[in-house]
Parts: structure tokens; C-alpha cells; sequence
């Protein structure tokens, strides 16, 4: 019988990782024992070395065991790209009792840092006999995002293979579309926050943070926040200047009252102070990963009345334009 404690072992240790750098590379992809929901473990056995089958075939994915897997988490080796591996020993028993007891001895928190870089994305599924027909319903899940795409082949068991890989070969590009966030980095992928970093005229660092509605593609943006450069005077009031690609000077204050951050603010020169009407100008700020960062600042009758940041790309946008 296939061993699912080995697996939900390695899916614990890709969850509590979920935040990372997302930057275009190949994806790792670890793929699980499939499921038997009517005992008929050469059928998920089958199901699964089809679908690792496809992974290793598949451009823009890297094929990761579950033994090499477990052994880059425990820090025995690193990862690399195998398309060589011997899928029918891979997942017999032996191997995966071999998984379960190196998984099990080795539950600490300094191996907890090697699973962010072991695995982006894991395949799953399930697997059963229905008449004369098979049916394998496989999974595929985000490491960094947390979503999640699944099918049902249904099929003759002669039509398996051909069925199931063109059904992986889906999922894989429907992950691959998501992976891609537009942000420096993605902080809490259940709650869409992302963070841009942009640095000051003074060689500082400040952190801008946007919250989105969890629908996609091209989310709503609920909440932005500009976050304070370490080391700041908490009593009292620090003012950080950013150079604009357009050239003019971006104000950013931090204003502490005892200790606590009591409020942001921002300002800018108005265009033309000899006017009294209602003016507008938008001034844009590059990340450090190269993102542009939109403020548009609106004045009244010599008076700012609004500051408005937002990412000038949506970071989970369907495509970079």
C-alpha cells in the first residue's frame, strides 16, 4: 500500500513555507503518490508515474522526487534536474517506506529553510475503478500562492495514458499562468498582500505594502501602507526623500508619538503654486526589482487633498501590459 504519511509529512513542510521571492525560473515539481479510492494501489501507482511522467516532459518544470525531495529538506543533497530517475522503484513501497522513515527522523526547524527552496508546486490525486472504466482525479497546488486546479479523467484504462497526460499537461499550464507575480515579493499568499521596496536619496529602504481581494485574475486592491526603514527616531518625526522618474521629489514622512508609529504622510511640490484651481499629477517610483509604483496626487485650491498609491501593473494580473 502506498504510504501517505510520508506524504502528508512533506506537504506540512511546503505549507509552512509558503511566502517567497517569485522570479521567473523554471518550477519545481514534487509529485505525491496518487491515492487508491478502491484499494487498487497498481492503479495509483500507474496514475502516478504518468503524471511525473508528463512533469518531466513538460517545458518550465523541473521533475523533483519525493525522495530527492525529503533529502535537499534534511540537507543530504540538492536538487537538481533528473529526468533520468527510475519512476517505478521511485514510488514502490520500499522506496517510499526509505521516505517516510528519513522524513520522520529528521523534523527540525533548521531543515524548515531548505523546504522554501524544494519544491514550488505538488501534484496529487486520486485514483479508482468504475465498471470497466478507470477514474483519476489529479491535483496540482501552489506552494507560493495556495491555489488550486484539479481534473477527472474518466476513460478506458488502455486510454489512460494519453487521457490523464494531457490532463496534467493542463494543470501544469494553468499553475505556470499564476506563478508569475508582478512584486518584489509575496508576503501572505492566502491573503494576496505583496510588498514593492524602493530606495530613499539617502540609500534607505522603504516598504510598500498592497492588500488584494482574493479574485483573480487582476484583483481589487483593498489596502496599501507605506512601512517605516528600520532604525528610524521613534520620538518624533523622520522625513525620507525618493527621487520620482520624473524628476521631482517625493516627500514621505514617519510621525512617532512614544515609541509608536502614529501616522504617514506624503507630499510633493504642487505643479504650478500660482494657481488656485484643482490640479493633478501622477509621479511614479521604481522598485527594487524593477516595478513601477504609481502616486497620483491631487491639490485644491493650494491644498492636497489626495494621495493615491498603486502598483502600475497588478501583481496578479494575467499578463505584464
Amino acid at each position: 500500500m502506498l504510504k501517505k504519511a510520508a506524504v502528508n509529512i512533506l506537504f506540512t513542510l511546503l505549507i509552512l513555507f509558503q511566502a517567497a521571492l517569485l522570479y521567473a525560473a523554471d518550477q519545481k515539481v514534487m509529485v505525491t503518490p496518487f491515492e487508491s479510492k478502491t484499494e487498487d494501489e497498481a492503479l495509483a501507482k500507474k496514475a502516478t508515474i504518468i503524471s511525473a511522467r508528463e512533469v518531466m516532459q513538460s517545458k518550465g518544470f523541473i521533475y523533483v522526487s519525493p525522495t530527492a525531495y525529503v533529502r535537499a529538506v534534511v540537507g543530504d543533497e540538492k536538487i537538481v534536474k533528473n529526468n533520468s530517475v527510475d519512476l517505478e522503484k521511485e514510488y514502490s513501497v520500499k522506496s517510499l517506506d526509505e521516505i517516510e522513515k528519513m522524513a520522520k527522523s529528521n523534523q527540525t526547524l533548521d531543515n524548515f529553510t531548505r523546504a522554501l527552496q524544494a519544491a514550488d508546486v505538488a501534484i496529487s490525486g486520486k485514483a479508482e475503478r468504475s465498471g470497466k472504466l478507470v477514474k483519476i482525479e489529479p491535483q496540482i497546488v501552489s506552494m507560493k500562492t495556495q491555489r488550486t486546479y484539479s481534473a477527472v479523467v474518466e476513460c478506458e484504462e488502455g486510454r489512460l495514458n494519453d487521457e490523464l497526460q494531457k490532463a496534467v499537461r493542463t494543470l501544469l499550464e494553468k499553475i505556470s499562468k499564476i506563478e508569475k507575480i508582478y512584486a518584489d515579493k509575496l508576503t501572505d499568499p492566502e491573503r494576496s498582500k505583496v510588498i514593492y521596496v524602493v530606495k530613499t536619496m539617502d540609500k534607505k529602504e522603504i516598504t510598500m505594502e498592497f492588500d488584494y481581494t482574493s479574485d483573480r485574475p487582476n484583483p481589487q486592491l483593498q489596502n496599501a501602507n507605506i512601512l517605516p526603514s528600520e532604525g528610524l527616531n521613534k520620538n518624533g518625526v523622520t522625513t525620507l526623500n525618493v527621487m520620482s522618474g520624473e524628476g521631482k521629489i517625493v516627500e514621505i514622512n514617519f510621525n512617532y508619538k512614544l515609541g509608536k508609529l502614529e501616522s504617514v504622510n506624503v507630499d510633493t511640490p504642487t505643479p504650478d503654486p500660482s494657481k488656485n484651481t484643482k490640479q493633478s499629477e501622477t509621479l511614479t517610483l521604481k522598485s527594487k526589482a524593477g516595478y513601477l509604483l504609481e502616486f497620483e496626487f491631487v491639490w485644491e485650491n493650494g491644498f492636497m487633498t489626495t494621495a493615491k498609491l498603486n502598483p502600475k501593473i497588478n501583481p496578479f494580473g494575467d499578463a505584464e501590459s
